[in-house]
């Protein structure tokens, strides 16, 4: 999915996520894709590390975020003009709508 959608992007793969988070950390890498909570927690507990997420076109059910180094501008840029792009297209807007619907309460 991330090599279709950022084909200018050289991918590392890693099947540990304590690897990739200090591959991250170390610098070898400048971004991680990982499901939101994982990155949430690793931010949470390392303070060089933010988390971004990113809509990338994906099935239902496999939502992501990238944790991204701080202090990396260039690829903050990046990703936040993804997120804006979303933005304007309504494609952000759809999203709450559905995840609104799917955490409402039944009385």
């Amino acid at each position: 999915m991330v090599k279709e959608q950022l084909p200018k992007a050289q991918l590392t793969s890693l099947t540990n996520m304590g690897e990739a988070v200090n591959e991250l950390q170390s610098g070898k890498v400048d971004a991680v894709h990982m499901d939101e909570p994982v990155a949430l927690s690793y931010a949470t507990k390392n303070a060089d590390l933010a988390v971004a997420t990113v809509s990338l076109t994906m099935k239902e059910g496999e939502e992501n975020a990238v944790a991204i180094k701080k202090g990396n501008s260039d690829l903050k840029e990046v990703v936040d003009k993804v997120i804006q792009k979303l933005k304007d297209d309504g494609t952000y807007q759809t999203y709450l709508e559905k995840a609104a619907k799917l955490t409402e309460v039944e009385q």
